[in-house]
């Protein structure tokens, strides 16, 4: 008996859960928070996506947003024990808009964040909310914000939704994929100095992204160069460079494919 009365428990509670939160109809955006799994497992991570479908001509921005802009802001309320890790972003596209180069993305574009939560939960089921911010721009700028809620169950393993599944994987296919090791990048008085791994890749051919902000100059050309196995690309110092993070993100895309490769800060 105690085993039906838990099992009519989870279906309720089930019935009850909404793995995609009510979609947020904004100006010139609409943004949908939607997660993976149908069910939480405690202690195993669980995958949501924020996926932003802004009208045509209007667009979103990457993590470095360029010369203007405004990268998305993501505040979690989150039970108890739960961390939410950076999001993901997808592979930027260069936007010019006059004289300034900004990074982002026209048509529909989604940010993965990994949620983990604890190794016990005692509820049969949680609430994760999100309060996101983000600008989306034309020939105008518009400021948008959207509060999202999700509820699910809770279980003993872990159970994905076929709904989403075609749309998570759509968005990891646009994530720039890791291209192994290491590099490293010095600041020098008018330009940084990145050096990195990129054996298979053609050097006049690539643009560069660089994350986070206030680094390189958007809209200056690369200088690229092979030294062997390795690619070293000067860029411009940015105006407002003020101090140097201990490791930066390198973004090269080329032929509609991005890759990713961190590079640490080393004294020139």
């Amino acid at each position: 008996m105690q085993k039906l009365r838990a099992g009519l428990l989870l279906m309720l509670t089930l019935i009850a859960s909404t793995v995609h939160a009510a979609p947020v109809k904004a100006l010139h955006v609409t943004v949908d928070l939607l997660a993976e799994s149908a069910a939480v497992v405690p202690g195993k991570p669980l995958w949501l996506l924020l996926q932003f479908t802004p009208e045509d001509g209007w667009h979103t921005y990457w993590k470095n947003p360029g010369d203007s802009g405004l990268a998305p802001v993501l505040n979690w309320q989150l039970p108890a024990g739960w961390q939410a890790k950076a999001p993901l972003f997808p592979t930027p596209e260069a936007i010019p808009y006059g004289s300034q180069m900004n990074y982002g993305y026209h048509g529909a574009n989604g940010l993965l964040v990994e949620l983990v939560p604890p190794n016990q939960i005692d509820t049969t089921a949680v609430e994760l909310q999100l309060d996101a911010r983000w600008l989306v721009c034309a020939d105008a700028c518009v400021p948008g914000r959207g509060e999202f809620r999700l509820t699910l169950p809770v279980a003993h393993s872990p159970s994905v939704n076929p709904e989403h599944a075609a749309l998570f994987a759509n968005t990891r296919a646009a994530l720039p994929v890791a291209l192994g090791g290491e590099g490293v990048y010095r600041v020098m008085d008018d330009h940084v100095q990145v050096e990195i791994p990129a054996a298979s890749l053609t050097a006049n051919t690539l643009q560069v992204f660089i994350a986070p902000g206030q680094i390189a100059e958007p809209g200056a050309t690369p200088l690229i160069t092979r030294q062997k196995d390795r690619l070293q690309i000067q860029l411009t110092r940015h105006t407002y460079f003020s101090d140097a993070p201990e490791q930066i993100e390198v973004v090269l895309t080329q032929a509609g494919k991005g890759w990713s490769v961190p590079a640490r800060f080393v004294s020139p």
